[in-house]
């Protein structure tokens, strides 16, 4: 197991991920390729993204040659937040491996609460406030 943290108080629970995620009781929020789970602990909500499990040569790239998913999503949220950009705060992530392929990865934040995803403003031309919403959402794409 390969893991970085933001904050050591999450040692136990970074350890025990697999645990955490699996439980029947956490909210799914996302289950198509990967999967996003709400999970509580310390009686706070995080946000727990599983990373669909590559396919043999991936197992090899993640392992030797390229950062993992999870590890991007690490470095990139906190890139983002270097850059004053509004993201959920980063916690970790892990990676589980064997001596020659990548298996899996979580990668572990804070749950942001939102109105709406990007997604069913882009799905339906009856969001209120589409055109406006999709005009910021641009602007916000050229700037980053």
């Amino acid at each position: 197991m390969n893991y970085e943290l933001l904050n050591t108080s999450f040692y136990d629970f970074i350890l025990n991920i697999k645990k955490y995620f699996n439980d029947e009781k956490n909210k799914i929020l996302f289950n198509q390729r990967n999967i996003i789970k709400l999970i509580s602990y310390k009686e706070k909500k995080y946000v727990i993204k599983s990373f669909k499990i590559p396919h043999l040569l991936n197992k090899l790239v993640y392992k030797f040659i390229r950062a993992s998913k999870a590890k991007r999503s690490y470095l990139n949220s906190i890139k983002l937040i270097e850059l004053n950009i509004n993201t959920p705060k980063p916690i970790g992530y892990v990676e589980y491996s064997s001596i020659l392929l990548f298996k899996d990865s979580y990668y572990i934040s804070e749950f942001f609460p939102y109105d709406f995803e990007i997604r069913d403003v882009l799905s339906s031309n009856k969001f209120e406030n589409r055109n406006i919403i999709l005009d910021r959402f641009v602007e916000f794409s050229y700037d980053l």
